[in-house]
């Protein structure tokens, strides 16, 4: 921790008005010290406690750890029971930081009102809008308007909705929606907690352009600092940032902590903002972290329900208002012993669970939710698309399994294709050794990205490619044609072409481009199929693609991955699927140079 904490003091002083200052005698021991000092705290008003989490991206299902056939991460029967636990019986306040949507099978076949549903159970107080809440666009009711399924999931939920940094763009387009607030005073006994909530300005590149079309996302930092007067305001005990931004800790030539992205910003403000900000709950880096500034703790836990923080927050001394119990602070990750052992197999029945430090008796709301959930589905989560020999791994730096799988996928669909590419952004879990089933797919392309073949000029290829090379959003996945980049490198450049060069538009792919085996022309026409997430600007790719031509819309990527998988008459494997005499993606000096 950057700041510990030291307390010492001859004085203490119980809560606001008409409460009484407490002396402490100096020959006082600590332990009799700590006695009054509670004892005072409990005169001045009861405690709170906080559990919080981020990225839940709909998870049912426990997190298998690749490795080891004994372990798991999560699952709702196990996080509903954390939950429950973790809160206590006294003031509580559960908080989400965004991307609650986008994960299980039966989540998005329902556009996520389950999660809703799960959501509501548990008595949620607040969340914020994750670039994930946009992804299932229209809603079953709403089924013209491209943000329905959102509006309805708001509409439904019994907590509250915050992000105080989306605007419309017009007075034409309908936003915000009822329940969703740029910050709220929750009530939790005789304390006033306000709550406001930020969304990344990556989300247009981050769920589809067409669902966020019409809004406006604003500077997190610059949205915080004008509303913290109105927040001030209101005069509340305590203030939480739900955060679902860009930024993890960095640390600069003195080891001091600091911290990149929009997060830096917001801790870039000037002192008499930052001050009053008691906790900041992130989210969508999939980062674990927990670091003071000041009096202002900030806070990130991986995704999927794996991991929960809580806290206690307890009467200041001497002054009017809510501070963190230092030593209250605590990450638990629910680790324990698998109970689901998966599709084709029954699941363990187990009373209680040790997950991490916290003994459990899964939730039996969950499992009921699961069933019901399970039942409303037309395809089966479990129907066996296939197999693999050995696990299959994901990687967002260079060429791997994963990739080149689905990039076969959509070559074998798309054999007129010069090449394809797949953004790796898109690949969000490793496939098991063993039977590959339909919820392994999911699990491995939530999305529903449609196919689309362009026809695109070489020199706007390599455009593209120069983007994948800078690893911001990860690389880009390809078939049909091999690249090269250098780690690293600093040649500043506007790739995107929007007038400005920003710290990661540095140009490191090299000459050596080659489609169908030939050496990338910049003035010839080829046929490549992607994405629609991709062509419409998703991983910083807007704008490139408006002087193409779409010669054919293809079905959601997803099905013709199962279908692929399906045709297959062996297993795959790791070995299978990555030449390493013939790489498509290699990491390495230019030594004939770059690309123009």
């Amino acid at each position: 921790m950057k700041f510990p904490l030291t307390l010492v003091t001859s004085m203490v002083c119980v809560g606001a008005m008409s409460y009484a200052c407490v002396g402490t005698p100096q020959n006082q021991t600590a332990g009799e010290a700590a006695t009054v000092e509670a004892q005072s705290r409990e005169l001045a008003g009861p405690e709170v406690r906080l559990v919080f989490w981020n990225d839940f991206h709909a998870s049912l299902y426990e997190i298998d750890e690749v490795d080891n056939d004994e372990w798991a991460l999560g699952g709702l029967p196990v996080f509903m029971a954390a939950v429950e636990a973790l809160r206590g019986p006294g003031l509580s306040l559960l908080l989400d930081a965004g991307d609650m949507f986008q994960g299980a099978m039966p989540i998005n076949a329902s556009r996520g009102m389950g999660n809703i549903e799960i959501m509501n159970a548990l008595r949620l107080d607040a969340a914020v809008i994750g670039n994930h809440e946009f992804d299932y666009g229209p809603g079953s009711q709403m089924t013209d308007d491209p943000r329905g399924a959102l509006f309805e999931a708001i509409q439904a939920s019994t907590f509250s909705w915050v992000s105080a940094n989306i605007v419309a763009a017009s007075q034409d387009v309908a936003w915000p929606p009822e329940n969703l607030h740029a910050y709220v005073i929750i009530s939790k006994g005789p304390y006033r907690i306000a709550v406001t909530g930020l969304t990344t300005q990556e989300t247009p590149v981050a769920t589809l352009a067409e669902n966020v079309e019409g809004l406006r996302f604003e500077s997190p930092a610059g949205t915080l600092q004008r509303i913290m007067p109105q927040i001030l305001a209101e005069e509340p005990d305590f203030i939480v940032v739900l955060a679902h931004l860009t930024g993890v800790p960095k640390y600069d030539e003195s080891g001091s902590e600091m911290f990149s992205g929009e997060l830096g910003d917001i801790m870039a403000l000037p002192e008499e903002i930052r001050q009053h900000i008691g906790l900041i709950v992130s989210g969508h880096e999939h980062a674990s972290f927990l670091v003071w500034d000041g009096e202002t703790l900030l806070s990130e836990d991986n995704s999927g329900g794996r991991v929960l923080t809580t806290l206690t927050l307890q009467p200041k001394l001497g002054a009017k208002g809510l501070q963190i119990e230092r030593d209250s602070v605590r990450k638990h990750t629910l680790r324990h012993r698998m109970r689901s052992l998966g599709c084709g197999e029954e699941p363990r029945h187990i009373e209680t669970v040790q997950a991490g430090d916290l003994t459990l008796t899964p939730d039996r709301r969950a499992i009921d939710f699961i069933a019901r959930f399970e039942a409303r589905m037309t395809n089966g989560r479990c129907d066996v698309m296939g197999c693999a020999e050995t696990a299959l791994r994901r990687s967002r730096r260079g060429e791997c399994p994963i990739g080149n799988l689905v990039t076969n996928a959509m070559m074998a669909y798309s054999p007129q294709a010069d090449a394809v590419m797949q953004n790796s952004g898109g690949l969000r879990a490793d496939l098991p050794a063993g039977s590959i089933y339909r919820e392994n797919m999911n699990s491995l392309m939530p999305f529903d990205n449609r196919f689309l073949l362009i026809e695109i000029t070489g020199r706007d290829l390599s455009q593209v490619l120069k983007i994948s090379s800078t690893s911001r959003h990860g690389v880009i996945q390809v078939a049909g044609l091999t690249y090269q980049y250098e780690q690293g490198c600093i040649r500043p450049e506007d790739l995107n072409g929007d007038g400005q060069i920003e710290a990661w538009e540095n140009n490191c792919l090299c000459k050596n481009v080659t489609v169908r085996g030939e050496p990338l022309q910049a003035d010839k026409t080829y046929q490549i199929g992607l994405s629609d997430f991709m062509y419409y600007g998703g991983d910083s790719l807007k704008g490139l693609f408006d002087q193409t031509k779409i010669l054919h819309t293809g079905p959601i990527i997803k099905s013709l991955i199962e279908d692929y998988i399906k045709g297959h008459e062996t297993c795959f494997s790791e070995a299978g699927l990555v030449d390493q005499d013939r790489p498509r993606l290699r990491i390495a000096a230019c030594s004939d140079g770059y690309m123009d």
